[in-house]
C-alpha cells in the first residue's frame, strides 16, 4: 500500500497508492524519521489479548499501554513537530457494530480558522487497508480557552466503516494546509471490531433454579440470534451450562441497533440449576458467530441460594395410620409456609402425603427464628396399606429462592 523513502536521516513518506492523482493530500504526507512527539493514544473501549495483539506487541514499534498496544510508528528518540503543522487529538476510538466511532479535533495554526480534512486509517484482519476521510467543522467550544484565535468549529466525530471480525489497526491524520510538507499523525491504535455486545440484565431465582436474562447481538449477523454460555461460581468450584440460543423478542435492543438491522429477536433468559446453598456468581458470555473472535463476558451477578430448613419432630402409629409432626421454613423467605411431602416406604409399597403446608403455631420455632413468626408446624396422618416395617421421611419443597427440595428427617417404625 505504500513505498518507503529509507535515506538515513532524511525525511521520509509513506505513499498511499491507488487513490488517484486527484488525492495528493490524501497521502499520509511527510514526516520525521523520529517518533512523533504529539501522536496521542487512542483511547479504545475494548482492546483483548488476542493472538494477534501478543505477536504485534513483539514488534520493535509496538508498545503496551493501560489500553492496550499503542503504535508508535517509527523507531528514534523523540522530537517536537514544527509549530507551524497541524496539531489535534483522536479522543474516542469506539467499536460500535461493524464500525469505529471516532471523535477529535485538529486545526492548523498557520490558518486557525479553517478547518482540516482528517483522514482515518483503517487496516483489517485482511491485511487491507481502507481509507475515510472526515472534516474536522464540528463545534467544540472547549477549545475556545486553549486556542481562542481558532474559534470553536474544529472538532469532527463519525462513524467509519469497517470490514472483517478481529484485529484492526486504525491511525489517523491531520492534513496540512499551511506551511509545511508534512501531515502529522494523531496516533494509531489496535483494536478489536466486530465482538458481540449485550448485557445480563438480571437473574431471577426460582425453586432450585436461577434464570439468567439479558440480550446480545453480533454485528457480523446483526439479524441472527446469538447463543451464549454461563459460569456458575459457588464454594464448590466453577461449572458451565450451554449453549443457549438467544431469540428472545426484545424490541429495546431492535431500536437501539436499528442501523445495522438487528431486528428484535436478541433475548435470552437461561436455566441455571442451583444445586447448592450459599452465594453463587452467574456469569454470561456471548460466542461469537462460528468460534471467530473472543466470546465477550456480557455481565455477573450474585445471587445468595438459601436452603430450606426444619425437622421431623415426632412419628407414631395408631393402627394402619402413620402420624408425624415437624416444622420447616425458608431463611430467605422466612415469612413464607413451606410444603411439606411424607413419604412411607413398607414392603408392600411407598405411600405419600404431598401438598401438606407447614403452617401451624410453633412458638418454640418463633423464639429461635424470630424473623420467621411462629406459623411454621406442621402435622399428618397417613393410612397405609401393609404391615411390618416402614420408614417414614419428611421433606421440605423448595420456594422461590431455595437451592432443592431438603430432607428434614426420617424415622423408622413398626405397624402392626
Amino acid at each position: 500500500m505504500g513505498v518507503w523513502d529509507g535515506a538515513v536521516g532524511l525525511p521520509w513518506r509513506w505513499t498511499a497508492v491507488g487513490f488517484g492523482a486527484d488525492r495528493v493530500r490524501a497521502g499520509v504526507g511527510w514526516c520525521r524519521r523520529s517518533a512523533l512527539a504529539l501522536a496521542v493514544t487512542l483511547v479504545a473501549t475494548v482492546v483483548h489479548p488476542l493472538s494477534q495483539l501478543a505477536a504485534a506487541e513483539a514488534e520493535p514499534n509496538v508498545v503496551r499501554s493501560a489500553t492496550g498496544w499503542l503504535i508508535t510508528e517509527m523507531d528514534g528518540a523523540s522530537t517536537a513537530l514544527p509549530e507551524h503543522l497541524p496539531r489535534g487529538s483522536v479522543d474516542e476510538l469506539t467499536p460500535v457494530g461493524t464500525g469505529l466511532r471516532v471523535r477529535g479535533w485538529t486545526y492548523d495554526p498557520d490558518v486557525p480558522a479553517e478547518a482540516l480534512e482528517i483522514h482515518i486509517y483503517d487496516t483489517g484482519p485482511d491485511g487491507v487497508m481502507r481509507p475515510s476521510f472526515l472534516t474536522a467543522d464540528q463545534p467544540r467550544p472547549d477549545l475556545l480557552s486553549a486556542m481562542p484565535a481558532a474559534g470553536a468549529n474544529h472538532g469532527f466525530a463519525a462513524t467509519v466503516p469497517t470490514q472483517g471480525r478481529g484485529v484492526h489497526r486504525v491511525c489517523a491524520y491531520a492534513i496540512n494546509v499551511g506551511s509545511g510538507a508534512s501531515n502529522p499523525s494523531l496516533g494509531c491504535q489496535l483494536v478489536l471490531v466486530g465482538e458481540p455486545v449485550g448485557a445480563l440484565d438480571a437473574v431471577q431465582i426460582g425453586a432450585g433454579t436461577a434464570f439468567v436474562e439479558g440480550w446480545v447481538v453480533d454485528p457480523m449477523v446483526a439479524g441472527s440470534a446469538v447463543t451464549i454460555a454461563v459460569y456458575d461460581t459457588d464454594s464448590s468450584g466453577t461449572r458451565g451450562y450451554g449453549p443457549y440460543a438467544a431469540p428472545g423478542r426484545r424490541d429495546d435492543v431492535a431500536a437501539a441497533f436499528v442501523d445495522i438491522g438487528a431486528g428484535p429477536l436478541h433475548g435470552f433468559s437461561a436455566p441455571i440449576p442451583l444445586a447448592n446453598a450459599g452465594a453463587h456468581t452467574l456469569c454470561a458470555y456471548a460466542l461469537a458467530e462460528g468460534g471467530l473472535g473472543p466470546n465477550p463476558l456480557l455481565g455477573c451477578r450474585t445471587v445468595v441460594v438459601t436452603a430450606p430448613t426444619g425437622q421431623l419432630d415426632d412419628v407414631g402409629v395408631d393402627g394402619g395410620v402413620v402420624r408425624v409432626r415437624g416444622w420447616a421454613l425458608d431463611p430467605g423467605q422466612p415469612l413464607a409456609a413451606l410444603e411439606v411431602h411424607v413419604y412411607v416406604r413398607m414392603a408392600a409399597g411407598i405411600w405419600s402425603q404431598p401438598g401438606m403446608v407447614a403452617d401451624q403455631t410453633r412458638l418454640d420455632v418463633a423464639a429461635a427464628f424470630p424473623a420467621a413468626g411462629g406459623s411454621h408446624g406442621y402435622a399428618a396422618s397417613l393410612a397405609v396399606g401393609g404391615h411390618g416395617a416402614a420408614e417414614v421421611c419428611a421433606y421440605a419443597i423448595a420456594s422461590g429462592s431455595g437451592a432443592g427440595n431438603q430432607l428434614l428427617g426420617c424415622r423408622s417404625v413398626a405397624v402392626p
